[in-house]
């Protein structure tokens, strides 16, 4: 019984190393992935300006032109100053991160009976794995059907569901969709991708930045033309 009893602890042991080797090479290999997106991105639009610039002057290079360390600066600024800006927005956790993207939190005194149900629902998946229940929180605006599991630790991990799931599902359906949320808590892949959405967030900052520059030049442009 001993000899039971040690080996199942230290098949116990292994696979929360195994876990725990594999969380950080994703972490490392989203870092990765991360970088090499900064790198085409930036390198992609000194591409542009530098056809530009070619275009009034032969004499500069396509890769590295006059406009090329002011193109490289902005850029990352823009890149950094958004991520950093994420980060310090989710910094409070998944309720705070669900607060930010405008969801509404659950309640069984205000809720409806497709709410009550989902609470239901979350308490009973959460006593079944075995972790404390999550918070629910539901995209009242929503009519997709989708959800999305936030947080960095499991005290403060919270799922979002849209209005969608919650009016057009059944039980069996409903609970289907916050078994596979329950499963993402237990894997800790919730982590990877709240990660995921921090580091990225500067890329899109940069492609909003140009839509909004697109859209000012072009609305400038047609005013222009309108009062000639």
């Amino acid at each position: 019984a001993l000899w039971k009893k040690s080996r199942l602890q230290w098949s116990c042991h292994l696979v929360i190393r195994t876990q725990s080797i594999s969380r950080e090479f994703r972490v490392f290999k989203l870092l990765i992935y991360f970088v090499l997106a900064v790198f085409f991105v930036v390198s992609i639009l000194n591409f542009i300006f530098g056809l530009l610039v070619h275009f009034f002057d032969y004499s500069q290079s396509l890769l590295w032109h006059i406009l090329t360390p002011y193109v490289v600066g902005v850029c990352l600024t823009i890149i950094i100053l958004s991520t950093l800006k994420k980060l310090w927005l989710y910094r409070k956790g998944g309720k705070a991160i669900a607060s930010y993207l405008k969801a509404r939190p659950l309640e069984r005194i205000k809720g409806v009976p497709e709410e009550i149900l989902a609470l239901e629902l979350n308490t009973e998946i959460a006593e079944e794995c075995g972790v404390s229940p999550a918070a629910l929180y539901v995209f009242s605006d929503e009519p997709g059907i989708n959800a999305l599991t936030v947080g960095f630790h499991l005290s403060d991990v919270s799922i979002i569901l849209t209005w969608g799931a919650l009016q057009s599902m059944d039980r069996n359906e409903l609970k289907g969709i916050l078994a596979y949320e329950y499963q993402k808590i237990i894997t800790e892949d919730y982590i990877e991708n709240t990660q995921l959405d921090i580091l990225f967030s500067g890329l899109l900052a940069v492609s909003e930045w140009g839509s909004h520059l697109l859209v000012k030049g072009t609305d400038k442009q047609v005013m222009t033309s309108s009062l000639k």
